[in-house]
């Protein structure tokens, strides 16, 4: 008798992803939660002094996944506004190269790379020995028009493989179900580079729910664009610059006049300032991990969180301490939530 998530099971929700995904079942492999592809991957494709190629400031699983196979990891930089060129990942390529990880949405800067420049790119890609791994966890939540989603193309491009991930947007963030679709030369050996009790029953019961509820997460694709503008606005009202993203998070600077005065010694500005939002109650993530000591990322959240971490931020910015209380700010107090906006919308 097995335990835990049967293979009846998992074979019946491989059908159902690649009906709704438009991917033959044989390049499907489902993970918990993208980054244990990631590492599996790794560990596959990459033998001790073998490298791996990522944009600076990329997701750092990539990094940390890479290093633990024994494998070299690689950064091309990115632009001044932190844009992606994939072009040069290309002239970065060496005979060690096997693997490159684009994110896209790329996770912390929320910055893509537009659909016609990766297809030129694949196209350029087909006579390497070198798998483009497409991470399209954010990807649910990009609005831009000239974004677009790989999966589709999974089998067209030799090299390309594609990683999905029910994230927030599904409400399933937390019980960590990915999906890998890349060649079957690939996927039929990641099982064999995976933990042995890595399946989540409970995940693998919600995940057809989810699959087959477009309109949920359309919704979610709405709301958080909604918020995403809130948050920017609010943010820039307050002097931050703040790097535009097509994610569920939004990275910004700190200022360098930040009115704390300078961060203690050892300290980056991105550390001293979600300290302080932290001692305010609201955690946010400073990005020296990154290498972005001057940058934080905030997570869109719900209309009032939104707003709660706005006012936090004046009082940090103002070094005013949170038992004085003052007034939300105006522009979060004549923000319309969500919800509201949602059935004015409907109803008219």
């Amino acid at each position: 008798m097995e335990t835990g998530v049967g293979r009846a099971n998992v074979a019946a929700l491989t059908r159902l992803a690649a009906a709704q995904l438009g991917v033959a079942e044989r390049h499907i492999v489902f993970g918990a939660g993208s980054t244990e592809l990631v590492d599996s991957l790794c560990r596959l494709l990459l033998a001790p002094g073998d490298e791996a190629i990522a944009f600076s400031h990329s997701f750092v699983t990539y990094r940390n996944a890479v290093r633990a196979a024994s494998g070299v990891y690689r950064e091309v930089l990115v632009g001044p506004d932190f844009s992606m060129d994939p072009s040069a990942i290309e002239q970065a390529i060496t005979p060690r190269t096997k693997v490159v990880f684009l994110g896209n949405p790329s996770n912390p800067t929320g910055k893509f790379i537009r659909g016609a420049e990766l297809h030129r790119f694949l196209e350029r890609m087909q006579e390497r020995s070198v798998l483009v791994v497409v991470d399209e966890a954010n990807a649910d939540y990009a609005t831009d028009p000239s974004f677009e989603s790989f999966a589709p193309h999974v089998g067209k491009y030799a090299s390309l493989a594609v990683l999905e991930t029910f994230s927030t947007i599904h409400g399933l963030a937390s019980l960590r179900v990915g999906i890998f679709l890349g060649p079957h030369r690939i996927a039929r050996y990641i099982p064999l580079y995976r933990s042995a009790f890595h399946r989540n029953a409970i995940a693998h019961e919600v995940v057809p729910e989810a699959l087959l509820d477009r309109s949920f997460v359309g919704q979610s694709r709405v709301k958080n664009e909604f918020e995403r503008a809130y948050l920017k606005r609010g943010l820039e009202d307050r002097g931050i610059t703040v790097t535009p993203s097509q994610g569920n998070f939004l990275m910004f600077e700190v200022p360098r006049t930040w009115g704390l005065g300078p961060p203690a010694r050892g300290a980056s500005r991105a550390r001293a300032f979600s300290e302080a939002l932290a001692a305010e109650g609201v955690v946010i993530r400073g990005l020296d991990d990154y290498g972005l000591p001057n940058h934080c990322r905030v997570a869109v959240g719900t209309s009032s969180e939104n707003a709660r971490f706005l006012s936090a931020v004046a009082r940090v910015l103002s070094s005013e301490r949170i038992s004085e209380r003052p007034p939300a700010p105006r522009l979060a107090e004549r923000h319309v939530p969500f919800e509201a906006m949602y059935e004015r919308v409907v109803r008219s």
